[in-house]
């Protein structure tokens, strides 16, 4: 089975194309996976990061989902794909750049992106909230 024919075969996916999930939610479930997967490197960065209040929007979420009609265990299991997917493009970029990065320069330029990443939670109106520059 192709990609498309993997995709079309998710209950989740049939949902989104349905609708049964607003932009705005759509909107808090990619923020807080952003929150989630970059966490552990916003600390790195001396940014304090709530995690209890991060689980707590996650609950918040997942509520506004069955809200807008979706059911608690598919909104529970599209949130967790959702940052899982997420922490993965976040991974591959780490090891993309344990692979590519070779001077110091390039070093200091990686870090600088991910502190700039951190600053953006930091800031961002569904974000900034769980994430406090030390």
């Amino acid at each position: 089975m192709g990609t498309l024919g993997l995709a079309a075969a998710s209950p989740i996916f049939v949902m989104l194309m349905a609708g049964s999930i607003d932009q705005d939610t759509r909107d808090h479930f990619d923020k807080i996976a952003q929150s989630v997967s970059m966490a552990p490197t916003c600390r790195q960065h001396d940014f304090v990061v709530d995690d209890a209040g991060i689980n707590d929007w996650k609950t918040r979420a997942v509520a506004m989902a069955v809200a807008g009609g979706m059911s608690e265990p598919d909104a529970q299991a599209l949130l967790q794909e959702t940052i899982d997917e997420e922490y993965e493009d976040t991974k591959e970029m780490f090891e993309e750049a344990r692979r590519t990065v070779r001077t110091r320069d390039q070093s200091e330029r990686f870090n600088r992106r991910m502190k700039k990443t951190c600053e953006k939670l930091a800031d961002h109106e569904l974000s900034g909230a769980y994430f406090t520059e030390g």
